[in-house]
């Protein structure tokens, strides 16, 4: 929703994509009689989608949600008796609030970040609160990649699987509500009593986080290219 509004578009449409834990995707779109942009309508339409079609016998890795069908919202709205007009005026100006604040609270962190030395990347957001001095090119570029290992890379051009995030593409080695240290901005833990759980089953001898294999466990190997460019180009001399 937040990227439409920062576009200028509305959606007709809304479309969901999960990828369970065997990476295997599904797809399945839902039309509207309305159009819309906001986050709160598009999130619940979406969820109400997953829950009519998708069969929980898997676990799920991703879930995409996407606008579809896109319509100017400066476009003229033709209204009808099934929808409520003033229930969705009263959520366009709930969203416009919020917009509100994300600007002022987006603002405010990011000068505390600045007196830190700290520069603030945020995650798919647009490119909203770069006038105020946040990076927002993507939080792992391939530039970041090479900044932290002090080598050039080759890495191939591949299409990120998300259009509003600039990361090259990543692998989760990672895994929610393991992590002891419980940071209170951390989105990874979102339940400190599993966390404990998960910490307990901990096998030191196991190449997981948490636990060990088990019989029903798909295992995929995964070939390891290295692209490190151990050329020197002219401007590694001049630092």
């Amino acid at each position: 929703g937040h990227r439409l509004k920062i576009l200028g578009l509305n959606c007709m449409g809304i479309s969901i994509c999960i990828r369970n834990e065997d990476l295997m995707f599904k797809e399945w779109q839902r039309k509207l009689n309305f159009a819309t942009q906001s986050p709160f309508v598009i999130a619940k339409l979406a969820y109400d989608l997953f829950l009519q079609k998708y069969v929980w016998n898997k676990n799920i890795r991703s879930v995409t949600v996407r606008g579809i069908n896109l319509v100017s919202d400066s476009a003229p709205i033709q209204l009808d008796l099934f929808n409520d007009q003033a229930s969705m005026d009263k959520q366009t100006k709930i969203d416009n609030c919020i917009e509100s604040l994300r600007s002022r609270f987006g603002k405010e962190i990011i000068r505390i970040a600045g007196e830190h030395g700290m520069v603030v990347k945020p995650c798919g957001e647009g490119d909203f609160l770069e006038p105020y001095g946040a990076d927002c090119r993507g939080c792992m570029t391939i530039a970041d990649y090479e900044r932290a290992i002090g080598q050039k890379l080759d890495a191939p051009k591949i299409k990120s699987p998300r259009s509003e995030c600039a990361c090259y593409q990543t692998c989760d080695i990672g895994a929610y509500d393991t992590c002891g240290h419980l940071c209170r901005y951390c989105y990874a833990n979102n339940d400190i009593r599993q966390v404990k759980v998960n910490m307990e089953h901990h096998d030191v001898n196991s190449p997981f986080l948490v636990g060990n294999y088990r019989p029903d466990d798909n295992i995929h190997d995964v070939e390891q290219k290295s692209w490190v460019n151990g050329q020197m180009d002219l401007f590694d001399f001049l630092v």
